[in-house]
């Protein structure tokens, strides 16, 4: 047995299936059969019908298909399947970018139609198939959008953790009074312990001086206080500052790098956008151009 997509027993409600051999539907639970009289041809497209008008596609398909299997080259019909596969009742729907944004299948799938296609339809069918290949590839660049998009956004995020490290890097400068904070650059730290630096050490070798002409105690002090206050602050500047302008200088190479990528991959990403829309317009030209 040959067993379809399922409809359901008018008798228990379980899922029905086709048996198209001995041409009966078969109740899987309580075993009830519909006989001949759903394969009459004069009533089978009525059925089909009625299968769609209850959003019942797939018994819809099993009753187009067996009509086929005696009049395989009924035009009509065959347009019906090839929209049906995937999921369209009329051609006209492809015009809706949402259609084409869930658009699925492969059109291989209905290249048995147009084998079957009668010589006055087969244009017409022919024409149908090669919209939904271009369907099916506007469905593939909405992936190829959707994916560069993402990485758009992935680059946004690699510069806003940038941003964040450099951040860490500046000194942040409080005002109470007028609720404003200034991140400032340790740039400017770093020339004021210079200046710092340079100060100390000229009283210190003034000190040394002092002292090696017989200065008292005091110049001592001072010299001591004097040498330690110029480690204090080579200290600061060595081990913080200078650090600190060095990885600033790092993150903003990376910074010119990132932003750089990020341009590149929005430049894709229109490129992209404008390659799938420049589809929709062809396939919207193709649907006129075939009612024509």
């Amino acid at each position: 047995m040959k067993e379809l997509m399922r409809h359901l027993c008018e008798s228990c409600g379980s899922p029905l299936a086709v048996d198209i051999d001995r041409q009966i539907y078969i109740c899987s639970f309580c075993g009830v059969t519909y006989d001949y009289a759903y394969f009459k041809e004069d009533d089978v497209l009525g059925k089909a019908e009625t299968f769609l008008e209850r959003g019942e596609t797939n018994a819809a398909m099993d009753a187009y298909k067996f009509y086929l299997t005696k009049n395989p080259h009924d035009g009509d019909i065959l347009k019906k399947v090839m929209l049906l596969t995937y999921g369209l009742s009329d051609i006209d729907e492809l015009k809706s970018r949402e259609t084409l944004e869930n658009f699925t299948g492969d059109p291989k799938e209905t290249d048995w139609v147009l084998e079957q296609a009668p010589e006055d339809r087969r244009d017409e069918l022919k024409d149908i198939h090669d919209l939904l290949v271009e369907a099916g590839n506007y469905h593939a660049l909405e992936l190829e959008v959707t994916e560069a998009d993402n990485k758009v956004k992935a680059q946004e995020k690699a510069i806003d953790n940038i941003n964040k490290d450099l951040s860490d890097c500046y000194y942040v400068s409080r005002n109470e009074d007028l609720d404003y904070i200034d991140y400032i650059h340790p740039k400017r730290y770093l020339k004021i312990l210079a200046i710092v630096g340079a100060i100390l050490l000229i009283f210190i070798l003034i000190l040394i001086g002092i002292l090696k002409s017989g200065g008292d105690r005091i110049a001592l002090a001072y010299l001591i206080a004097l040498i330690t206050g110029e480690i204090v602050n080579g200290g600061i500047f060595f081990i913080k500052i200078l650090p600190d302008c060095k990885k600033i200088g790092i993150l903003e190479k990376k910074m010119d790098e990132a932003k750089g990528k990020l341009a590149e991959l929005e430049s894709q990403k229109q490129d992209k956008i404008r390659e799938r829309d420049s589809f929709l317009q062809t396939i919207s030209r193709n649907i006129l151009k075939m009612k024509s």
